[in-house]
């Protein structure tokens, strides 16, 4: 009865499951273990459904805003990777269904995340923080970057076990198969191949560097 024990940080991921719509409850926001002070970086259409339903609560975490943290950019940290050419078939869905976004706008916008959030790259994530590990579940592998302590491996391994043997759909976009077919004759175009290949140019660079890492 004497002992302090001091407050868990952040919203339960049921808590969090009923703002999951506004923008805000995602804005500067991170998962964080408690009990093994880590990080797992949410990254817009990285499988941040299948984290929050499947593995959040199974394995302690809390959505907490960065600046909550101390010293957040020291805190170990993961992510979800994607190889970019199958990330943007569900960043364009959304950008679609949320903000409208035609393909006459991606051709004549230099900044793609000024047309919708959801098509920010990835590195843009990652920046700042201690990055000790990815998971790339298109490719179902995991790399580590950086040591890190037995306890935070052995929860980031259970993750990984979630992402190859849980077969569930990681991009809601799949089940939408007229957009599918009106987004596959877009990324024919010279024009969207070109951009999209300089607008992601960083991300597709740090996958090829994870693929090197792994050889």
């Amino acid at each position: 009865k004497n002992t302090k024990i001091p407050p868990l940080l952040g919203m339960h991921p049921k808590e969090a499951e009923v703002l999951v719509t506004r923008d805000e409850t995602w804005e500067d926001s991170v998962w964080y273990n408690n009990d093994t002070h880590h990080i797992f970086i949410p990254i817009w259409r990285n499988g941040n459904t299948f984290f929050h339903k499947i593995c959040a609560e199974s394995f302690g975490y809390r959505l907490v805003k960065k600046k909550d943290l101390k010293d957040w950019r020291n805190i170990p940290a993961y992510a979800f990777l994607r190889l970019p050419e199958k990330r943007i078939t569900g960043q364009l869905w959304r950008a679609f269904k949320n903000s409208n976004i035609t393909p006459i706008m991606l051709q004549n916008t230099e900044d793609w995340s000024k047309l919708d959030m959801h098509l920010v790259p990835q590195c843009e994530f990652l920046k700042d923080f201690n990055l000790v590990c990815t998971i790339n579940i298109d490719t179902e592998s995991l790399n580590y970057t950086s040591s890190t302590n037995n306890d935070i491996s052995l929860v980031i391994d259970k993750v990984f076990d979630c992402v190859t043997t849980i077969k569930r759909e990681l991009n809601s976009s799949a089940q939408d198969p007229e957009f599918l077919d009106y987004v596959q004759n877009i990324m024919e175009q010279q024009w969207f191949k070109i951009k999209h290949k300089e607008y992601y140019e960083k991300d597709f660079k740090l996958l090829e560097m994870e693929h090197d890492a792994r050889l």
